[in-house]
């Protein structure tokens, strides 16, 4: 590691915070919602963003604990400060008098896999997939997008019946998150070149509570833990293990 990223960990590690800040005593508990590749509530991988947490908190000493609730449910937790915070939830303003945010904890990209074959029609608009064969999953909002721009639709009920009808030819595009389609690639052994376009992205945030009287702490101690591991390489190795370029 180059000399000048050691003393500007060293910096961040050492540099002291606000002095009313109270050293947290109790596991923080984060409620997370089941969402490969970034939040996984079974098996022996725990996630990007569960291991990033888990890494930028270590730097400060800080314990966590991780527990996997449905969506609305593991929000609700947080909102009422029974948990401290979400593993991941993306920017509202109506969230702000509820929620502190931390910095980008990554950035969630939708967008339409093809076959290289089928590359040559146009896409960069979900308007230009009216005359595609296009599957997506059942009950996601990604459905819910293409419902409004009235685009007809294959639902299916999880990623990989995606992967295999898409690889199959029973449709020309899927409409899916980025990062879980190449997480499941992986995890099906496929090979298989697929065309990408993204069609948007969001940043996605650890959410802390502000109803824990200590929510500035958490942020600033996650804050700085999240700029060492970025720039010590962990948070790229921690990627590479769940992400393969397709």
């Amino acid at each position: 590691m180059p000399g000048f990223i050691r003393l500007l960990i060293l910096l961040l590690l050492f540099a002291p915070l606000s002095a009313n800040a109270q050293r947290q005593s109790e596991a923080v508990r984060f409620a997370c919602s089941n969402f490969p590749p970034y939040n996984i509530e079974t098996g022996g991988n725990r996630g990007i963003s569960v291991e990033v947490i888990s890494a930028a908190m270590r730097t400060a000493g800080i314990p966590i604990k991780f527990e996997f609730f449905p969506w609305n449910r593991a929000f609700s937790l947080v909102r009422r400060g029974e948990y401290d915070a979400l593993c991941g939830c993306s920017y509202r303003q109506e969230r702000e008098g509820i929620f502190a945010f931390s910095d980008t904890l990554g950035n969630v990209s939708q967008g339409v896999f093809r076959r290289p074959e089928t590359s040559n029609i146009t896409v960069r608009t979900l308007a230009d997939l009216q005359k595609v064969n296009v599957a997506t999953i059942r009950g996601y909002a990604l459905q819910k997008e293409l419902e409004l721009a009235k685009i007809k639709t294959t639902p299916v009920d999880d990623e990989a019946q995606l992967i295999r009808m898409l690889i199959s030819e029973h449709v020309n595009a899927i409409y899916a998150y980025r990062d879980t389609i190449l997480y499941d690639l992986g995890r099906m052994n496929i090979s298989t070149p697929l065309d990408y376009t993204e069609i948007s992205a969001q940043p996605h945030y650890v959410c802390f509570s502000k109803i824990n009287p200590e929510f500035k702490y958490l942020q600033q101690k996650f804050n700085r833990g999240l700029r060492i591991i970025k720039m010590s390489g962990e948070y790229e190795r921690i990627r590479s293990r769940y992400i393969s370029v397709n």
